[in-house]
């Protein structure tokens, strides 16, 4: 995936299960890339509007990594969720889905504007889709 589809998928944003700073609670939670202002964002409302949410700034995050958990439903039979491990400079955000395809999807665009935004420093570009 390049640059420019990897702005866009997360641009766009997505629904995915977030774990509370805790640990403890986990919810929904809309999730996107303002490529204005260089922030994860994310809110439990489709909103776009950052004022609304909660956020990590891009250059605080240091790794993603992908992993899988598995727990069992109430009749004892497995869920999947396929996480997302953000790590920052002060914390570890856990994002969630069932779905493969949407959690690599996401793991690559994300890693290819963490490359983009590590090189920016030296390069000063824009993050856009267009």
């Amino acid at each position: 995936m390049d640059l420019r589809t990897s702005v866009r998928v997360v641009s766009r944003g997505d629904w995915f299960f977030k774990w509370a700073a805790s640990g403890r609670a986990v919810h929904p939670r809309f999730i996107w890339v303002d490529t204005k202002s260089y922030l994860l964002v994310w809110s439990s409302k489709e909103t776009h509007d950052p004022t609304f949410s909660g956020s990590v700034r891009l250059e605080s995050i240091c790794q993603v990594t992908p992993r899988e958990v598995v727990q069992s439903d109430g009749d004892g039979l497995p869920l999947v969720y396929h996480v997302l491990l953000i790590e920052t400079t002060q914390r570890i955000l856990q994002l969630a889905t069932e779905r493969r395809e949407k959690a690599d999807v996401w793991y690559e665009a994300l890693n290819n504007i963490m490359t983009f935004v590590r090189r920016d420093d030296l390069t000063k570009g824009t993050l856009r889709a267009d």
